[in-house]
């Protein structure tokens, strides 16, 4: 179990204790604080989150992303990263990412759509 995090800040349920989440939703909260982290960025675990913001716009291709986000994730057992699908905005330097993957069994997409750079 886990607290339920959204725009950066824990979800707060009606009774003021922290919501909670587990299973399917717990894991893809992790894989999207893995993503979404700069790698290194987290004092207390400098090995937490992912390279992808360290990337060289003009060389980013997908075998770059794929090895990027498999590193993010390598600590999660459950997760394997089964592909990933990129849009490049170069006007804005926006990197739209689309990560496939498999969750204890179940197929999973999640979307990465922010500004890396």
């Amino acid at each position: 179990m886990d607290n339920l995090i959204a725009n950066g800040d824990m979800v707060m349920g009606r009774n003021g204790d922290p919501e909670m989440i587990s299973g399917l939703k717990e894991l893809i909260q992790r894989v999207m604080l893995r993503l979404s982290v700069k790698r290194g960025g987290f004092p207390y675990n400098q090995q937490l989150g992912s390279r992808l913001a360290q990337l060289d716009l003009n060389q980013t291709d997908e075998f770059t992303l794929l090895a990027a986000v498999r590193e993010a994730l390598a600590d999660l057992e459950e997760v394997t990263v089964s592909g990933i699908e990129k849009t490049l905005d170069r006007e804005t330097q926006t990197l739209y990412l689309t990560v496939y993957l498999v969750v204890n069994g179940r197929e999973a997409i999640v979307e990465l759509n922010d500004q890396l750079w």
